[in-house]
């Protein structure tokens, strides 16, 4: 019979041991995304299709049982994917590309830390009950540090006046990474719909495609929008 302290050892083990797979999924797509993105436009194009295909399996495998929902997935998945393809067409834009996945990794990255570290009043305890306000603000205002560090790299260049400007790229940066937690808030409300933690187990530490790359639902035409307007 295993104990109540038992129980919290093996829970802690089970959270250290996906903390491991998630930092050693990341050592292998983090890479291959930003030679994708940097580099490689077909692999990067190759690397969005699959993103895309694992995230409409994954979103037909939570709600087949209802077509609403169903049709739902259909229409908000592929105009981010899309837009993203589109935009990497221009070789000018590959930075802000890469800057916007950037922001997308670290304020997932460190939103975890920050509710780990911080814990405090829950976020949204209905839809995600690991999510905190601390985890929120440390996430949003590391991403915006991040993208103002991006700009530092040689050669980082974005021929647009607001993204060049550091001031201005923070605030955009936090905005978008704000509207990141929004999205995987979003995608929460339907998991919890129907019921389900993770919408799938294909990446190590992370869950589903879905889980990993639910944050460019909404963001992703925020930026298309940005690029066009600003």
């Amino acid at each position: 019979m295993i104990t109540q302290k038992g129980k919290e050892h093996l829970v802690k083990d089970k959270q250290k041991s996906n903390i491991y797979l998630r930092i050693l999924s990341g050592i292998v797509l983090v890479p291959l995304f930003v030679i994708a993105i940097l580099w490689c436009k077909p692999l990067f194009y190759i690397l969005m299709i699959l993103v895309g295909t694992g995230m409409l399996s994954e979103w037909y495998n939570m709600t087949y049982s209802s077509i609403p929902d169903l049709l739902i997935g259909l229409i908000i998945i592929p105009i981010p994917i899309s837009l993203l393809i589109f935009l990497s067409m221009e070789d000018t834009n590959r930075w802000l590309i890469m800057l916007y996945f950037c922001i997308m990794w670290s304020v997932d990255t460190f939103a975890m830390i920050g509710g780990k570290t911080f814990k405090g009043a829950k976020l949204a305890p209905k839809l995600s009950p690991k999510k905190t306000w601390s985890g929120l603000v440390t996430g949003v205002l590391s991403a915006g540090l991040v993208a103002v560090l991006v700009s530092f790299i040689p050669n980082f260049h974005i021929e647009n006046y607001y993204f060049s400007n550091k001031i201005y790229l923070f605030i955009i940066s936090c905005i978008l990474a704000l509207i990141a937690q929004l999205s995987d808030l979003f995608i929460s409300y339907f998991k919890r719909k129907f019921n389900i933690k993770d919408s799938g187990h294909i990446i190590p530490g992370h869950g589903g495609v879905l889980d990993r790359f639910d944050s460019i639902i909404l963001t992703t035409l925020i930026l298309f929008l940005m690029k066009i307007y600003l």
